[in-house]
């Protein structure tokens, strides 16, 4: 497999559990908050608690698992760690060259590729510090508080006492999770505007509260949604249901 096309595979793995990851921690999230400003529906959901408990339960477990996967240290897993080293490893596929024969493949017959690689970013060894060290914050904040939840309660069948889980847990906030999770599909969206457009890798302020992103979410205009817009947004329009 070329270094392109293991790049691509790293970065495909990164947005694919980032998203999941946002869609596991919003539903769970909106739930509550929607749940918590409407006595009509808490007396829906009270009709089939062990229904939402067990959703609850899922999307919980599933947003830690996801969460394990993309900070995985094992060399052989698809994880951040191995995206970045591919990509600092063989910067060549970053090149301004590459960057032309990835524009022609998408547009076969197009005139204006030389012009647009003329101004295309060439990622410099600054340029890969500055991602490690994101990503380094961003795995200190997991590791913090996040990791042992994963292994302890999530991952594995060893017997965990409630006093030691609630323990586990007090360290845990849900603002900083929200930022975490978020920041991922952040590097994925710096790497691949790198990769595919030749853009200089930002990262844009985060967005991350329920009410801003339903505030968000409900723009007429030709606003894209984000996958955590979507998600606060269908988890708000199910439990609409229930009034």
């Amino acid at each position: 497999m070329s270094p392109e096309a293991r790049f691509e595979r790293e970065l495909e793995q990164l947005r694919h559990d980032s998203n999941e990851a946002i869609q596991f921690l919003y539903a769970w999230i909106s739930f509550h908050a929607c749940a918590g400003i409407n006595a009509k529906i808490r007396r829906g959901i009270n009709l089939t608690p062990l229904f939402w408990n067990t959703s609850l339960g899922a999307l919980q477990t599933s947003l830690f698992i996801a969460l394990g996967r993309i900070f995985d240290r094992n060399p052989k897993s698809h994880s951040l760690d191995r995206l970045l080293r591919e990509a600092i490893q063989h910067p060549t596929i970053f090149s301004k060259t590459a960057l032309a024969k990835r524009k022609a493949k998408q547009s076969p017959a197009a005139t204006w590729i030389n012009d647009y690689v003329k101004d295309a970013h060439i990622p410099s060894r600054t340029d890969f510090r500055r991602l490690q060290r994101y990503a380094k914050k961003k795995r200190t904040v997991y590791e913090k508080a996040y990791e042992k939840i994963r292994h302890k309660i999530f991952a594995h069948s060893g017997v965990v006492f409630r006093q030691k889980s609630d323990e586990l847990f007090s360290k845990t906030n849900v603002h900083e999770l929200q930022r975490l999770v978020l920041s991922l599909n952040e590097l994925h969206e710096a790497l691949w505007q790198l990769y595919i457009n030749g853009r200089r890798p930002v990262f844009r302020r985060i967005v991350y509260t329920v009410a801003a992103l339903r505030r968000r979410a409900s723009k007429s205009d030709r606003h894209i949604p984000s996958v955590q817009e979507s998600i606060v947004k269908e988890a708000f329009d199910v439990l609409a249901l229930y009034k």
